[in-house]
């Protein structure tokens, strides 16, 4: 009877698992209702990734009035509620980035707006700790005519072409920042993996404070299943900015991967602590981590959790699907029952 009990858990553990799918989020425009609209949007880096930890985005008007300031989320999300008909201004700022700028006219129309504003390199690298030098002062001219030829060819869609360009431009100084970072992007695109770890290794090297660095290279370590170097490199980067959520939070997708459950679980809730909004998707990961250790009760909290952040968001159905299936096979009275019985 309990061998019985327990493969019913088991299977039932499996479904609930199975439909917790780590999949990225797609917004757009919709009608808003009464006078007041929504602003929401996402902030990214040119290569798509989340932006670093820290990043805020202004809220002004046109004549440069503060309206609101926020910070992003974990996956460079935003939200400004109940603003009033007018034309606005939004701005993302980040250390190590150039601003990313962005009108909103809603002076004749109602209507909530998804915004996505995309942060660029900036040009400057560092030499040594609190030694900060402009690239135009220590890289080559050549290197550099390489690189623009590069984000030339990159633009135009025309990779072998900007890879090489990049390259070249790596050869001429190495701790060129802005072109290994464009390499690593070029080369995991054109499926290079050892060469884009290449660059962001060098980046590391030469540079131990950018943390862009850090989380692109534990993403692409996890993203091959290389937990155990993950879990270094994303340490190594802590150790630096120890309250980089997004550093955190590939950490935790790390420990998940090596079957580190409770560890990932801490992870994970470093994240929540130091993101008031974070990305619905923590919830969902946290909820399947939590699941892994048979703890129901909280893996059901994190679904609401989920479900309240983003109703009609990619995983809404199958965690509405697991939810309905952990109340009804009767799990959750029992591990209630558990969580008592327990000193």
């Amino acid at each position: 009877m309990i061998r019985a009990w327990s493969f019913q858990l088991l299977e039932q553990k499996k479904r609930f698992l199975l439909c917790l799918i780590s999949l990225f989020l797609t917004a757009g425009i919709v009608l808003a209702d009464g006078n007041t609209f929504t602003i929401s949007g996402r902030v990214e880096t040119e290569d798509g990734l989340p932006p670093p930890s820290g990043t805020t985005v202004r809220l002004s008007t046109v004549r440069g009035g503060l309206v609101a300031q926020q910070p992003v989320d974990t996956g460079g999300g935003f939200v400004f509620d109940g603003l009033l008909k007018g034309t606005y201004e939004l701005t993302a700022s980040a250390k190590g980035f150039v601003s990313a700028t962005k009108g909103i006219d809603q002076r004749f129309w109602v209507t909530d707006v998804f915004v996505r504003l995309t942060l660029t390199q900036s040009q400057i690298r560092e030499t040594k700790p609190g030694g900060i030098l402009r690239v135009n002062d220590v890289i080559p001219e050549s290197a550099r005519k390489a690189y623009k030829k590069g984000k030339k060819a990159y633009k135009s869609g025309d990779l072998p072409h900007a890879e090489e360009y990049f390259e070249k431009a790596v050869k001429e100084h190495s701790c060129y920042p802005a072109a290994q970072v464009d390499l690593s992007i070029v080369a995991g695109l054109r499926h290079e993996n050892s060469k884009a770890e290449g660059a962001l290794r060098t980046i590391v090297g030469c540079n131990p404070g950018f943390l862009p660095a850090y989380f692109r290279l534990g993403f692409l370590l996890n993203a091959e299943k290389r937990f155990d170097e993950s879990v270094k490199v994303l340490q190594s980067g802590l150790s630096h900015s120890p309250e980089a959520g997004e550093l955190h939070h590939e950490l935790a997708v790390a420990l998940a991967g090596l079957g580190q459950y409770a560890n990932a679980e801490q992870e994970y809730l470093k994240v929540l602590s130091l993101d008031k909004r974070p990305a619905p998707r923590v919830h969902a990961e946290l909820a399947n981590v939590y699941l892994r250790q048979d703890k129901y009760t909280d893996a059901y909290n994190e679904m609401k959790a989920y479900i309240k952040a983003a109703p009609k968001g990619p995983l809404a159905p199958a965690v509405r699907k697991s939810m309905q299936e952990m109340k009804s096979s009767g799990v959750l009275a029992n591990s209630s029952q558990e969580s008592s019985a327990s000193p």
